[in-house]
């Protein structure tokens, strides 16, 4: 007892300021997601959406050698260098100078955002006691989702201003913590970093466990994110999850105060692959409430791992080598997760389909039969020729067959977003379950400087004769939405300058 008594107590205020400054850090990110259409209105035909990833570039490559850098420069000297140059090139970006310079900006600034999210969490765990660290950590964990909803919230839709006012923030931050942080903080040196760092680090444990961890929590939660309020069809998943994930970050920090890091994420990983796959099995009505319980305990991985970094490693330069790797795997994550997702399609989709389809009161039971060839179904491939045979250029059209159903009256695909579109269905007419066939390319199709040739009727024979319900979409062609339905559906107007044609049977010729 007299030991606990005498450790220093945790300087909260610099833990404050800290924490501004990862704000600081996760606006580089937010502030070009909320003006990115003020960014593309400024810089006609110019792929602004990389001025968003411009800056986690520099994480995926450099993120070990950061941690050797603080490592070797130490944090406060890191810290104040990495705000400056954010504030330089934020001040470059307010300008709106030509987009070349502003992506060789954009990387500059990814620098500075790397050096940010390295050096403060190893800064933070050396200021903190031993019973404040894991609460402090589980903070830290939150700072990226809690920047980015405070950017969305203050932030306009002007980009110069905005940018502006960041590199004002982040100026006035580098100002705060040059007079609050002492000289000579945050323990000993090591040596200058170089490229044999990534062997010492990825084989050994204690520095590599805690990034692969959020590697696999960062992958998850920002695809999670992306596709599941599509896939539930329910809208209001896209604030509620990321809020139920720093609310799990935030438990975090009182959980590990009784229960070690190590035994904490294990068991977080666990937990929320039995939730995940509970939200597989329920219906409708349970699975979005599930898969936020689900992201809550993702959080509560997250904040574990952050505390699992000064708890695996007591020295400063370790945790910065630890941190390192973590920012690292992190944005490998970030930007893995979401492809790989889409990349997965139907197989990802299926489960969430097949309970929302066959947990729906249908007007009439369905046979063994049928339900097996809806199975059957989703797992064919169909093709179709393009309607224009003179045309050799034209490649075939790759569609994919996959469960959907209604929920609340409204036409829901678990498939990621098309082109094409439809209005809600009337429930009381719409029959349930019902497969729908797109082609994959739809997304291109929305592109108005191009033409996409609309595919001949699809001739699903697998399923000709089960006489189940279909709805068939084309791509839209030159700006107009072109949605065909063919089934046991009601026929859907969507401003269409193509007839809609509704069946009651499944094509058989």
């Amino acid at each position: 007892m007299r030991a606990v008594m005498a450790q220093p107590s945790t300087s909260w205020p610099l833990i404050g300021a800290l924490y501004l400054a990862g704000l600081i850090a996760a606006a580089q990110f937010a502030k070009v997601s909320v003006t990115l259409d003020a960014l593309a209105a400024a810089y006609p035909g110019a792929p602004v959406a990389f001025a968003v990833s411009g800056v986690a570039v520099m994480g995926v490559l450099f993120g070990v050698l950061a941690g050797g850098v603080v490592a070797n420069l130490g944090p406060r000297r890191v810290i104040l260098l990495a705000l400056a140059i954010s504030a330089v090139a934020g001040a470059g970006q307010a300008v709106l100078p030509p987009f070349p310079v502003l992506m060789a900006l954009r990387v500059v600034e990814g620098a500075g955002h790397l050096a940010l999210v390295v050096a403060i969490p190893t800064l933070m765990a050396g200021v903190a006691n031993d019973r404040d660290r894991p609460m402090v950590m589980g903070l830290w964990a939150t700072f990226f989702g809690v920047g980015f909803s405070l950017t969305a919230v203050l932030a306009g839709e002007a980009a110069g201003p905005v940018y502006g006012g960041h590199a004002l923030l982040a100026g006035a931050v580098a100002v705060i913590l040059w007079r609050m942080l002492p000289r000579g903080i945050g323990g000993a040196r090591r040596a200058a970093p170089g490229l044999a760092d990534h062997l010492v680090i990825y084989a050994t444990p204690r520095l590599f466990a805690p990034a692969l961890g959020h590697g696999i929590y960062a992958a998850l939660f920002l695809a999670l994110v992306t596709y599941l309020p599509v896939a539930l069809g329910a809208a209001w998943l896209a604030a509620a999850l990321p809020l139920a994930g720093l609310a799990g970050s935030l438990t975090a920090g009182y959980l590990a105060r009784a229960i070690l890091p190590g035994h904490l994420v294990p068991a977080g990983f666990a937990v929320m692959a039995t939730l995940f796959a509970a939200t597989w099995l329920a219906g409708p009505g349970m699975a979005p409430a599930m898969s936020v319980l689900a992201m809550a305990v993702s959080g509560v991985v997250a904040g574990a791992g952050f505390a699992a970094v000064p708890w695996l490693n007591a020295d400063a330069p370790e945790r910065a080598l630890a941190n390192g790797a973590l920012a690292q795997l992190g944005n490998v994550g970030t930007f893995s997760g979401t492809p790989m997702l889409a990349a997965l399609g139907v197989g990802a989709s299926l489960p969430f389909a097949i309970a929302s389809a066959w947990s729906e009161p249908a007007p009439r039971p369905w046979p063994i039969a049928q339900r097996s060839a809806i199975r059957s179904c989703a797992r064919r491939q169909i093709w179709s020729r393009s309607s224009s045979r003179a045309s050799r250029s034209r490649r075939r059209h790759r569609a994919r067959i996959w469960l959907v159903s209604t929920v609340r009256g409204v036409k829901v695909g678990f498939w990621p977003s098309t082109c094409a579109t439809s209005k809600p269905l009337d429930a009381a007419t719409t029959w349930s379950p019902w497969v729908e066939i797109a082609t994959s390319d739809t997304h291109i199709a929305c592109s108005r400087s191009r033409s996409i040739p609309t595919p001949r009727r699809v001739r699903p024979r697998s399923i000709r004769s089960s006489r189940l319900p279909i709805s068939m979409t084309w791509p839209c062609v030159k700006g107009p939405w072109v949605v065909r339905s063919i089934g046991l559906v009601t026929s859907v107007s969507v401003n269409s300058s193509r007839s809609v044609t509704t069946a009651r049977d499944v094509p058989s010729g």
